[in-house]
C-alpha cells in the first residue's frame, strides 16, 4: 500500500509521512479441529517512510524478513458480541538478517478472551501481553495500544512499546434483535481497562498501568459490526469512536 499517513512515535508526538509498504507471506497450516489451528511460514516486505521536515525525524527505509508461527483457538459463538465459548491466540515472529531483514529481533504476543452470560448480561474478560525479550524493535513493529476497548481514551497506535500488557472487563447487554437477513442485534455496553506498552529498557510497576473506561453501542449487521463509543483514560485523555469492523482478532477460523 502507498500514500500519505500519520503515526505516533510517542503518546505526545504524532508525525505525518509519505510512504509505501509492500509485503508477502507464505505459510502452511494444520487444522486440528474446527476451533484449533497451527500456522507457520515466512514473511518478506519493504517499508519506506519520508517524514515531514517540520518534525525533524529521520526518514525510514527497512527490509523485512521473518519466520512466524501462530496458534489459534476460536470457540466463540460470535466474533463481534460473543456470549459463550472462548478465544486464545499466540504468535511468535523472528525477524532475521539472514532473511534480508534490516533489524533483527523477536516478537511474542499472547491474547485471550472469555465471555460468560448471567441472565441478560454478558461479561467478557480479556488479557493480552507481548514482549520483545528485551530486543529493541523498529517503531513500525512495536506493540500498539489505544482505541476503543484497547485502552479507550487514546487513539489507535498512540501507545507503543516493545513490551505490552493489558486486561479488560466488558459488560454487554443486547438491547434488541434484528431481522436475520440484516444482522444479529443492537447492543450496549461498558468497559473497565488497564494496560500500557513500555520500551525494552523500562521496568514494569503497578504505576505503569493506565486505567481506562468506555461506554459504547454496537450493531452486529450482516455486513459486519458497527461500534459507536466514548472512551476515557487517566490524565484526561478522551476520544469519541465510530468503528466499522471488528475490534477483536476473534473470528479468524470462521
Amino acid at each position: 500500500k502507498k500514500g500519505q499517513g500519520s503515526t505516533y512515535l510517542s503518546p505526545n508526538q504524532q508525525v505525518l509521512f509519505d510512504g509505501d509498504r509492500y509485503w508477502g507471506e507464505f505459510d502452511l497450516g494444520l487444522n486440528f479441529s474446527n476451533s484449533l489451528q497451527l500456522r507457520g511460514g515466512v514473511r518478506f516486505g519493504y517499508l519506506n517512510a519520508d517524514f515531514a521536515e517540520m518534525f525533524g525525524v529521520e526518514n525510514l527505509r527497512a527490509h523485512q524478513g521473518e519466520y512466524l508461527a501462530r496458534l489459534t483457538y476460536d470457540h466463540l459463538n460470535a466474533s463481534a458480541f460473543p456470549t459463550r465459548g472462548g478465544y486464545f491466540e499466540t504468535e511468535l515472529r523472528l525477524s532475521q538478517e539472514n532473511l534480508g531483514a534490516t533489524y533483527e529481533y523477536s516478537r511474542l504476543r499472547v491474547f485471550g478472551m472469555k465471555p460468560w452470560t448471567v441472565d441478560s448480561l454478558t461479561f467478557v474478560g480479556l488479557v493480552e501481553g507481548g514482549t520483545s525479550f528485551r530486543d529493541e524493535m523498529p517503531v513500525y513493529d512495536r506493540f500498539q495500544l489505544g482505541g476503543l476497548l484497547h485502552i479507550s481514551g487514546y487513539q489507535w497506535g498512540q501507545i507503543r512499546g516493545e513490551n505490552m500488557a493489558r486486561a479488560s472487563l466488558f459488560v454487554i447487554q443486547k438491547i434488541s434483535g434484528m431481522n436475520e437477513l440484516v444482522g444479529r442485534g443492537f447492543y450496549g455496553g461498558l468497559s473497565l481497562e488497564a494496560g500500557n506498552a513500555l520500551l525494552a529498557q523500562e521496568e514494569w510497576t503497578l504505576d505503569s498501568f493506565i486505567p481506562a473506561a468506555s461506554v459504547f453501542t454496537g450493531l452486529d449487521t450482516a455486513l459486519g459490526p458497527i461500534y459507536l463509543g466514548w472512551g476515557w483514560a487517566e490524565a484526561g485523555h478522551t476520544s469519541l469512536y465510530l468503528i466499522l469492523g471488528h475490534v477483536f482478532p476473534a473470528g479468524r477460523l470462521r
